[in-house]
């Protein structure tokens, strides 16, 4: 009797959903819009709303509709595609037509200096979009200079040469100290010399970092060392420029930097 009961009542549910199942899913409240996406707080650095972005990746021909059995691994696919996403996590739906999720945005780190202007990326050397920053707030950032190639891809892509990434990983280790130290520049050799970093002041002098953080070298001082030989020096002189203006400071050496004045122009 309940076996009969049962099966009758799946039958009747699929012939129900069969006749009115499309009707219910294309229901406006099961319908999502981009203030159907919970993102938390977007940070400071994005300025523009990236939901209709993401529903238009999610759901190129039509529009999303939370009843679709997929609609979670298309909003999770299509952040994982967006330039300003690192990782998003949590993902889950309440009806009628909310998705929260929770998401790890790239950071920029340094703009880096190209014929046409300057481009955004993060730590990694992953290329930002660069929509979203003007001109005054591009120039507050650690800036990138010399020679290597434009990118290899569109933004929420690595730009595609290791020197642009390491450079970016050494503008993020000076970031909080970048404007208060007076820096401008990280400069890199050509592509096939030894690798090694320049920071350059607004006053004219050079701090010769030396590898990449992330590059151990025998002969060298640690990362950690040279930072806290740069700490020391402006403590105690308040400035890198000498007595007579700019200089080269050189933080490499194991038993400690050396400082010289720099030729007069």
């Amino acid at each position: 009797m309940w076996s009969t009961f049962l099966v009758l009542l799946f039958v009747g549910a699929n012939v129900f959903w069969d006749r009115f199942g499309n009707a219910i899913v294309q229901a406006s409240r099961f319908q999502l819009s981009p203030d159907s996406l919970d993102l938390g707080e977007f940070p400071p650095w994005i300025h523009h709303d990236i939901r209709p972005e993401l529903l238009l990746i999610a759901f190129p021909d039509k529009g999303g509709n939370i009843l679709q059995r997929d609609v979670l691994a298309k909003i999770a696919s299509a952040a994982e595609e967006h330039p300003w996403v690192r990782k998003v996590s949590d993902l889950r739906k309440f009806y009628p037509n909310r998705i929260h999720a929770a998401i790890e945005w790239r950071q920029p780190v340094a703009m880096v200096r190209i014929a046409e202007g300057l481009l955004p990326v993060d730590a990694n050397g992953v290329l930002l979009p660069s929509r979203d920053f003007t001109p005054v707030e591009a120039a507050q950032y650690p800036r990138i200079v010399g020679a290597y190639p434009l990118p290899s891809g569109p933004a929420g892509h690595n730009w595609g040469d290791v020197r642009i990434s390491q450079a970016a990983s050494l503008a993020e280790l000076l970031f909080s100290d970048w404007k208060k130290y007076g820096f401008r520049q990280i400069e890199l050799g050509p592509e096939g010399t030894n690798d090694e970093f320049v920071i350059v002041t607004h006053s004219g002098s050079r701090i010769l970092w030396g590898h990449p953080p992330a590059v151990a070298v025998a002969r060298e001082a640690s990362p950690e060392e040279k930072m806290q030989r740069l700490h020391a020096y402006y403590r105690e002189h308040g400035s890198f420029d000498g007595i007579d203006g700019p200089q080269e400071i050189d933080l490499r050496p194991r038993e400690g930097l050396r400082v010289r004045p720099l030729p007069q122009p």
